[in-house]
Formats: C-alpha cells, structure tokens, sequence
C-alpha cells in the first residue's frame, strides 16, 4: 500500500504511467516531460559544453526537477530501492546518449558541470528540507559495468511489481517477466564475485538491500515454470537435431558404429577411395577374371568351341588372345600332362604339386 500511494504521488505530477514498471515509466518522464523545466533555466545557465550544450543544459534542468519532485516524495526510509543512486545512473546513461559511449572526454566534463550545479542546488535551494539529500555520485565514470550496475538498481525498484504481474496475471505475462527473471538472475551472478568476497571491494552499495530479490529463490514457483522448462528443453532438443540410429555412427556412416572422420581415417580413406568404391571395384575385376577363364574353357573343350574355331579360324582375334592367355597360363606343367600342348592326345591327367 505505501509503494502504490508513492506512486499515486508520483503520477500526480507526471500523469498517469506510460510503461508497466516503475523503472521504465519514471525515466521515460525524466527523459520527455518538458513540465516546469523553465523554472531550472537560471541554475544551469553556467553550463559551457560546445557543442551540444543545450542539450546538457535541458539535462541538467531534468535532473534539479528530479530533486525537487521525484526524490521528494520518495521513501527514504523503508524503500528497498535508491531513487537517488538511478537519478545518477540515468544522468549518466543520457550524457552516453547525447555525446555517444566513446567520447568520454565530453561526458566527464558534462558530468562533472552537472554534479557541480547539482551540489549547489542541493546547499541552496534545498537547504531546509528535513530529508536525507540525494548526492552526486562521480564514481559512475570509473565503473566499467555501470550499465549492469544502472539495470541492477532498476530491478530493486521494479521487482515487486513485474513479480506481482507474473503472478497475478497469468499466462502471457508470467512467461513475459520469466523471461524477464531469468535475465536478471545473471546479474546476480556477476555481482556475487564482488559482494562474496570479505573486503566487498566493487560491490554495489545497494546490492544488500536486493539481495533477497534472486530470481533463483523463486523461479521455479511462478505458476508457468514448468511450461518454460518443457519449451527450453525442446528448444535444446531441436538444436541438437535426431539422435543417431541404430548401427549408425555420429559422423553418419551406416556401416560402422565408429566415427570415420579425420581424425580416424581407415585404409581406403588414405588412397582416396571410400570402402564402399574399393568393394565394388573389387567385384568387377573377380568378375572379369572368372568370365575370362570360362570362356576359355568352353572355348577349348566343347563342341561349341570346336566349331567356333572352324567358322572363324583366326578371324576372332579377342578369342584367340584370350585362349593364348589360357595356354600361358597353364603352360608351366609339363607336356605330357599339359592339355593344352599339341601333341598331347592322350589326355593323361597331369599333377602338379602346389
């Protein structure tokens, strides 16, 4: 109740919220509400920073209207957020946008003439107030992750809204601010290197205070949990692609349960040719070979030879080749026994030791 009367507060001045979180909708009207900004004019009209000095200077403008209405209202007691620590982040994230991340001469000097104003302004013109005062915090230039620091401080404010919407309005919005959840749970995880240490050297001065805002305390208690667990668990599935099948190995050949990959080659692979290629060029050569000893035979100890020979003679010059390649390959038993040799009718079964 006291978190929605603060705001009531808030959209009292700048109308009602243009975004959901609490975040979102307070620097959207500090970066684009022009109301009342003529009354700062004098105090940042010392400002000289060519040459995008008005647009520091209407910065500078926002940032005083910020410590006179925002931070006023604002619970400095209770809150588990600093209002003060995002009116510096801000600042700073807008000077990056005005004169681009790189230029970090012109956004120290901007800075620094912003903070300077901005003591002045908190010595005089809030003097009075019974209020612990927001202070300019220059160390922001020397922080290389101030920008997770800025989201980290953005969440301490926003947590408890976007919790109540994934957990009140379901749905869309609960697997919205998981998603959501589960991005801010890695900042805690970058943070915990600092604020685990004993010296807490680097750890945010408001990281206690959000401590007990990790998402991991609660994630898997929002009603959509195990619905996004099934989605990433498909996700990873489909990434990963079907699972080898059966006798099939992980490079794809169906043959072999063992990678043939590079760094396995078997022989075939060494001369170029696949096992598959060698086994059937293997075939044909067998082939050749056994068709070749047929025909000689047919050739030489049928009838159908016999009258080949007579018709054609010497005509059929791949026949007789192929029958001399026959005689050759026999020639070496000896002539008696040879059936091959002219003169051996008698037919005698030769032998020939092996």
């Amino acid at each position: 109740m006291k978190r929605l009367q603060i705001f009531a507060k808030f959209w009292k001045f700048f109308g009602k919220p243009e975004k959901e979180l609490p975040s979102e909708d307070l620097y959207y009207k500090f970066k684009f509400d022009n109301e009342n900004l003529a009354e700062y004019k004098e105090d940042c009209s010392s400002i000289e920073l060519s040459p995008k000095n008005d647009k520091v200077i209407e910065l500078c403008k926002r940032v005083l209207r910020y410590l006179k209405t925002t931070y006023a209202i604002s619970d400095h007691k209770n809150s588990d957020y600093d209002v003060c620590m995002l009116l510096n982040y801000w600042t700073y994230n807008r000077l990056n946008e005005i004169f681009g991340s790189k230029d970090t001469n012109s956004i120290y000097r901007a800075f620094a003439q912003i903070q300077l104003i901005w003591n002045t302004y908190n010595e005089i013109k809030l003097k009075g107030v019974t209020y612990p005062k927001c202070e300019p915090y220059f160390e922001i230039h020397s922080e290389r992750d101030w920008e997770k620091r800025k989201e980290f401080c953005e969440y301490c404010l926003d947590y408890k809204t976007a919790h109540t919407l994934a957990g009140d309005f379901k749905d869309n919005y609960c697997q919205k601010y998981y998603k959501y959840f589960e991005k801010k749970a890695e900042l805690y995880k970058h943070f915990e290197q600092y604020c685990s240490t004993s010296d807490r050297k680097g750890c945010p001065t408001f990281y206690d205070k959000c401590e007990k805002y990790n998402p991991k305390n609660f994630l898997d208690k929002l009603s959509c949990h195990p619905e996004m667990k099934k989605k990433k668990e498909d996700a990873a599935a489909a990434q990963a692609g079907p699972a080898p099948q059966h006798g099939e190995s992980a490079d794809g050949d169906p043959h072999s349960g063992l990678p043939t990959g590079e760094g396995s080659p078997d022989s075939s692979s060494l001369m170029g040719v696949s096992p598959r290629i060698a086994k059937q060029a293997g075939d044909v050569f067998l082939g050749v070979i056994v068709t070749s000893m047929t025909s000689g035979f047919l050739y030489r100890f049928t009838p159908l030879g016999n009258r080949l020979n007579r018709r054609f003679g010497s005509k059929n010059r791949p026949i007789n080749v192929l029958s001399e390649g026959v005689d050759e390959l026999y020639s070496y038993t000896p002539e008696s026994n040879n059936f091959f040799y002219e003169g051996g009718q008698e037919h005698n079964i030769g032998y020939h030791p092996a």
